[in-house]
């Protein structure tokens, strides 16, 4: 099963990353008003914001296998409504209510696949394994979604001056039929294994491995109050759910305010495509390395680095960007590599450290952080431009952004996290 999810996550990401330059360049051709484009841009993140903790519940109590077809399904909705307004002009009112509810269902699918695949992860391993293969597991994720992304931006901006919008969503939508087979598929294994007997060990609960261990050392580590924060993590969630928030408006105001705001500046969408591509292969590169084990950061280090590199990214837009591609390109490395080395930290600490029963809803508050972010980045650098022109609203922005950053990086170093997703020597 492991294999088609890895496939099925490379799959979605192309298309993912793929579809979000398109959508920029689309709409920065028909709107001039960057304050229009980023509440456009950001629509998308608002249904997943409010379901994101339902649907959470909803993968505990009925499974995460059947989260995954309906996601691919709502995918192909979303694609064919991108496709039939490209067709239309901005004064034709159906142009605007085509865009609002693609981006609704694009949102949607995106947060119901990619929790599935999560959760489901956790469920692909064999019986009795150590929570280091579910960390092994989650670091190729993290490569697979790298690799999927790499192409796409780089595909969009190729493609879209040659057939322009259409082009790119009749490759969307064939790889949403592939990613609909798989799905179907994933949902056949999941069935037989949740029907298979499961051996004594397999019902043994992971722990998170650490060079001392809870396991080990139970007397330094009393026991917590089993509440609902607790069951997801405590502390350890909560800075989940704050270092989510920076890394993921970081990469949001990369895929989507970042190419509308070259293209307003004049830049073309293929120097624009290869900026982005840039970053993707920066992020293809860290995470390729952390998976071979030849990248070895401590925790500690990988959670304060990909912070910082977000933070510098978006400050670092209006200081480089009279300077050219290379710049340019310099600002999407930062910011797509910051994700790169942080996020399999996220998925890792939720995955050995929240309580089975609770997985799924703890993978849902962390999509519900990544969404708020999504939604925040580009509606609030669209406005903040407006308001205060690129230099002052983007230092507003990129300030707060540290000052969340200074407190997650403060949590997690006091409380120490068990799981180090970012692979290192066990002594």
């Amino acid at each position: 099963m492991n294999f088609y999810l890895q496939l099925g996550n490379l799959l979605f990401w192309f298309a993912l990353e793929l579809s979000r330059p398109t959508i920029s360049f689309s709409l920065a051709e028909r709107l001039e008003s960057s304050t229009q484009l980023g509440a456009l841009l950001s629509f998308q993140s608002f249904l997943p914001l409010l379901l994101a903790l339902p649907i959470g519940l909803a993968g505990d109590r009925i499974g995460p296998r059947k989260l995954l077809p309906l996601g691919s399904v709502l995918m192909l909705g979303s694609g064919t409504a991108y496709g039939i307004s490209e067709w239309m002009p901005l004064t034709n009112g159906l142009y605007l209510a085509l865009v609002l509810v693609a981006q609704l269902l694009y949102g949607l699918a995106w947060l119901l696949i990619w929790i599935s695949i999560q959760s489901l992860l956790a469920q692909a391993g064999e019986q009795g394994e150590s929570p280091n293969a579910t960390s092994k597991r989650v670091n190729l994720l993290a490569l697979t979604s790298s690799l999927g992304a790499l192409a796409g931006p780089a595909v969009s901006g190729l493609l879209y001056p040659r057939g322009g919008g259409s082009l790119i969503w009749e490759i969307f939508l064939s790889i949403g039929l592939m990613l609909l087979a798989l799905a179907l598929r994933v949902n056949k294994l999941a069935i037989r294994r949740s029907a298979a007997p499961a051996s004594p060990a397999s019902r043994t609960v992971a722990v998170p491995i650490e060079t001392e261990t809870l396991a080990c050392h139970p007397e330094r580590y009393p026991p917590k109050r089993e509440g609902t924060w607790s069951l997801l993590g405590g502390s350890l969630y909560t800075f989940v759910m704050l270092a989510s928030l920076v890394l993921f408006f970081g990469s949001e105001f990369r895929s989507t305010f970042l190419p509308a705001y070259l293209t307003q500046q004049n830049l073309s969408t293929e120097q624009t495509g290869l900026i982005l591509t840039i970053g993707a292969i920066g992020i293809g590169a860290i995470r390729l390395l952390i998976s071979l084990n030849v990248l070895k950061l401590k925790a500690k280090t990988a959670v304060a680095l990909s912070l910082l590199m977000s933070v510098s990214g978006v400050c670092l837009l209006p200081v480089l960007q009279s300077d050219g591609v290379p710049a340019l390109a310099f600002v999407s490395l930062l910011l797509a590599c910051a994700v790169g080395i942080g996020e399999p930290v996220l998925i890792s600490a939720i995955l050995n450290g929240a309580n089975p029963a609770k997985r799924s809803l703890a993978l849902a508050g962390r999509l519900t952080a990544n969404r708020a972010a999504m939604l925040l980045a580009p509606l609030c650098s669209g406005f903040a431009v407006q308001l205060a022109g690129p230099s002052a609203g983007i230092a507003l922005i990129g300030g707060l952004l540290a000052a969340l950053s200074a407190y997650a990086v403060w949590l997690f170093w006091r409380y120490e996290a068990y799981t180090y997703p970012v692979r290192r020597n066990i002594s």
